[in-house]
């Protein structure tokens, strides 16, 4: 049974029915400043043809696409017609999913011509939303999930869409600060809070406390890695455009057999060590 006074709710931003709350989430609502207050949460772009628009990166010649690109003119500059697409995906935490790529030469020439079409004439930017944002590093995640939150951190040359949501900062350790909250049990616990459905807006997301931490150079440290094991797993896959080599070619030992038992080891060393920093995230952060 639950009995809590409707009061209690004002202390939300928008007020959600989540009489289930427990007192220290609630007191997180009034206490800790919101992802807003630190970043800002952007929706991405809706092409209106994905299949005219977006391919996988290994459908063209990797020659056509742009990487890293800093700025819409620089793209444009480029003279290049495929850039990087967040474009949500799977459940993958830290980093990953960079897979989709995006026609944007002429910065979207076609693609706003085919949303001035779709707008009856009305101008793109109603269905192109902000352009501003494309080509910054930041941190994006699954709009709609059956599952638990996924955030996941890239760098610069993306754009994005409607699918693959995005927040942005001014300053990387704030980046990884959000970005261990919402991949965190305490976080997980508060986006239901705000989003009891399947989706994760801009706005639940822009609205979800970020707890204070004695130890946030320990966590700023600890996203850093889970990161960079992560993209280290990500990037052992040809799927991957950053892929170099199959790990079992990495560790040369005296037989193939040895060598792929050195890759299996490897692989599930670092999944221990990710789940033990991901657990000491979740202490730092239940502890605040």
């Amino acid at each position: 049974r639950y009995e809590v006074s409707p009061k209690e709710f004002l202390k939300i931003e928008n007020c959600p029915i989540a009489y289930w709350i427990t007192k220290p989430a609630l007191d997180a609502f009034q206490t800790f400043p919101a992802v807003s207050k630190i970043a800002v949460t952007k929706k991405g772009m809706a092409t209106g043809n994905n299949a005219r628009f977006v391919r996988m990166w290994q459908e063209v010649d990797a020659t056509a696409i742009r990487f890293h690109c800093k700025s819409r003119g620089e793209a444009v500059q480029s003279r290049q017609k495929w850039f990087p697409y967040n474009d949500g995906g799977l459940f993958k935490r830290w980093y990953g999913n960079n897979e989709s790529i995006i026609d944007w030469f002429n910065d979207g020439e076609e693609a706003k011509l085919h949303a001035t079409e779709r707008n009856n004439g009305g101008h793109w930017s109603r269905l192109l939303v902000n352009l501003d944002y494309f080509f910054r590093p930041g941190v994006t995640w699954t709009a709609i999930s059956t599952g638990r939150f996924a955030a996941r951190k890239y760098g610069d040359g993306f754009l994005f869409s409607s699918a693959g949501m995005c927040l942005f900062s001014n300053d990387p350790a704030d980046d990884n600060v959000i970005l261990a909250v919402l991949n965190s049990v305490v976080g997980g616990y508060l986006l239901k809070l705000l989003s009891p459905t399947l989706n994760y807006g801009a706005g639940e997301i822009g609205r979800c406390p970020i707890a204070h931490t004695s130890k946030l150079d320990t966590v700023c440290s600890n996203v850093a890695t889970l990161v960079a094991l992560a993209k280290s797993g990500w990037d052992s896959f040809e799927t991957s455009w950053d892929f170099q080599a199959l790990p079992v070619l990495q560790h040369k030992a005296t037989t193939l057999e040895l060598s792929q038992e050195a890759a299996d080891t490897n692989y599930l060393d670092n999944f221990n060590r990710m789940k033990l920093i991901e657990e000491e995230n979740n202490r730092l952060f239940i502890d605040a």
